[in-house]
């Protein structure tokens, strides 16, 4: 399991790094919550993870990140389809100052034909500028 669920998030980065945003908003069960601090954020519909994809990669390339390496820092025994996996994300950047480390829960279920992601738990923020766009996105969908 830790090997598909690793190998799952590095095409995630990849996909979300070259711009294959369908690819990414494809992975995720709709609608599901995205938490964000204080509470969830709902994206309803892949057009909506679509738009908070589009600007999270703009901010991205704009500090100038070329890389996302996900770190798995634990994995919990599957319960029936789901798993809770914690993620450090490392954000690899041109300049080292601009490179920023956040973590973050993801609750997957494996599917027909892979992992999905259900709900996102975001713990450190390394995007204080991405969350008054997103809950922006989500309210206006």
């Amino acid at each position: 399991m830790f090997t598909q669920v690793a190998s799952h998030l590095c095409n995630r980065a990849d996909w979300l790094m070259s711009g294959q945003i369908d690819r990414v908003a494809a992975g995720y069960r709709y609608p599901f919550p995205v938490w964000l601090g204080a509470g969830p954020v709902i994206v309803r519909t892949p057009a909506e993870a679509e738009a908070m994809l589009v600007l999270q990669r703009a901010i991205y390339l704009k500090r100038g990140v070329f890389a996302l390496v996900p770190r798995i820092a634990a994995l919990e025994l599957p319960r029936g389809r789901g798993v809770r996996v914690w993620v450090d994300w490392e954000e690899r950047a041109l300049s080292p100052e601009q490179s920023r480390l956040a973590s973050t829960i993801y609750y997957l279920t494996a599917e027909s034909p892979g992992l999905m992601i259900e709900m996102v738990q975001n713990l450190t923020l390394s995007m204080p500028e991405f969350r008054p766009h997103f809950a922006s996105l989500a309210l206006s969908a």
